[in-house]
């Protein structure tokens, strides 16, 4: 199976195989997250994905964003009450990421929107130089319902975005709006360096991203980020809490 449908009420939610992405994300008919799609170049849009075992750059691959997103055919899929999914993953280790590591993706329902958690795990794997670093950030695309997106952060006023606009994730909350829709972004527990969200677009009237990153991709080898420990592990949740717009 390529991809996963959980529903409670009138929230609807596809999960792909391929990295737990979320193809899909509907409350009331109406999209939150733009649907997941391949361009012509070969990246992706929409949807919502975690980036593990970092996010932004790093020192350990050119590839941004890490590669949970990549991997293919989870180990095991868990389906719980039928409104809510979780999908195992393996990596395997490479020459520059010598860590094998386990990813627990989860998404929850509930009858305003959903919980996306990431945990990750690592064994015994006999790696004895030095723990495994890992930073993990969420990766949103919402749907712009053919009209404008406006974000609103704690500290500032109805900012939108046609280029790019730098705000922090705020642990309360950024809201995103548009004509059909109201969504607050809610981190409910995260270790490691915080990512600040650049939301941006090319493609306005389609969707609005929100983007992680980082100033310094020395950030991932560093104790600012988190380091995990033969057995240990290391999660983050975020919760997208949604208000339909009455037309």
């Amino acid at each position: 199976m390529n991809e996963y449908t959980i529903r409670l009420g009138n929230v609807e939610v596809v999960v792909l195989a391929l990295g737990g992405i979320i193809k899909s994300f509907r409350v009331g008919g109406v999209d939150i997250f733009h649907p997941f799609f391949w361009k012509d170049d070969e990246k992706f849009r929409g949807g919502c994905f975690f980036c593990a075992p970092w996010f932004a750059k790093s020192n350990f691959s050119t590839s941004v964003h890490g590669f949970l997103r990549s991997l293919g055919k989870p180990v095991k899929v868990i389906y719980e009450e039928k409104s809510s999914v979780t999908l195992v993953y393996e990596s395997k280790p490479s020459e520059n990421y010598v860590w094998p590591l386990q990813y627990w993706v989860r998404v929850d329902l509930n009858h305003k929107g959903i919980t996306y958690t990431l945990t990750v795990n690592r064994g015994d794997d006999g790696v004895l130089s030095r723990n495994a670093p890992v930073l993990i950030a969420c990766h949103p695309y919402f749907d712009a319902a053919g009209g404008k997106i406006i974000v609103q952060g704690k500290e500032e006023e109805d900012l939108f975005i046609p280029g790019a606009t730098i705000l922090p994730m705020v642990n309360n909350g950024d809201v995103i709006i548009t004509d059909l829709y109201r969504v607050e972004m809610i981190v409910l527990g995260s270790l490691g360096v915080e990512p600040t969200m650049c939301y941006w677009s090319d493609n306005l009237a389609k969707y609005g991203c929100a983007e992680p990153l980082q100033d310094n991709p020395d950030n991932l080898d560093q104790p600012s980020g988190r380091y995990l420990e033969n057995y240990d592990s290391t999660s983050f949740t975020i919760a997208f809490q949604v208000d339909l717009i009455q037309q």
